[in-house]
């Protein structure tokens, strides 16, 4: 099972590196929710989604490519 799956099922917190359009690279402490197309990105590619708990304008939905490693 990869990171991902395995964080959805354990409720696990992960640090997320993501390539921000506006910010470029930003790493942050996400709960990952689910994978697919985004209604956000008309682009048809699957994503993963996640709650951005650390985010400095609040929570909110994060969805990308991302690289990612456990907080624990």
């Amino acid at each position: 099972m990869n990171i991902f799956l395995k964080a959805i099922h354990e409720k696990k917190v992960l640090r997320v590196k993501v390539n921000s359009h506006e910010k470029g690279i930003i790493i942050r402490k996400c709960i990952p929710f689910d994978f697919g197309s985004s209604r956000r990105y008309k682009d048809g590619l699957n994503r993963y989604h996640f709650w951005d708990l650390d985010s400095p304008d609040g929570s909110h939905n994060l969805s990308d490519y991302v690289r990612w490693r456990s907080c624990e």
